[in-house]
């Protein structure tokens, strides 16, 4: 099972009671129709690697629960953040609607257009700035034995982030 997915569906069965009210940083923009600037749970958002190549995963708390929409993850790895080089990036947003754990998800292979405009470490904290546009695709997660996608649920995204995450150490 792949980090990111085994990380996004831990944090969609984490109970809501235990997130954070604030953080170091917002993740804004649209998802679907709905406008939306949320703070990073600081907590679960952490990074590893020099600042500019590593790893980064940043979290949020429900993001606009009325309108379906439950936490946020972003999670990337890559040689060069500041040249565009990663080899992975996953957005996963959480569906409030459906029976079973479900989300709608994106990666590279769905054709996210994602641009890391800073990446400066200092000390223990990574100073990080971004974009990320394309369209997450619903998929069933829980149980296991039923997972499936539908490409018909789509959900269009355009973000920009602007946090600090502290080093996974």
């Amino acid at each position: 099972m792949r980090p990111f997915l085994l990380l996004g569906i831990t944090f969609l069965m984490t109970p809501t009671s235990l997130w954070a009210d604030d953080g170091s940083g917002t993740i804004s923009g649209t998802i679907g129709e709905t406008q939306v600037n949320v703070s990073i749970w600081t907590e679960q958002s952490d990074f590893y690697g020099d600042g500019n190549s590593g790893g980064v995963s940043i979290m949020t708390r429900p993001v606009a629960r009325d309108d379906g929409l439950r936490a946020l993850a972003i999670g990337f790895e890559g040689s060069d953040f500041a040249k565009g080089a990663l080899t992975s990036f996953e957005i996963s947003i959480g569906d409030v609607a459906a029976e079973s754990r479900s989300e709608y998800f994106a990666d590279l292979d769905q054709d996210l257009q994602v641009v890391i405009t800073r990446g400066e470490k200092r000390g223990d904290s990574l100073f990080l700035a971004g974009t990320v546009r394309g369209t997450l695709i619903w998929r069933q997660l829980m149980p296991v034995s039923e997972r499936k996608e539908d490409p018909s649920r789509q959900l269009p995204v355009e973000l920009a982030f602007d946090v600090v995450v502290a080093n996974e150490l």
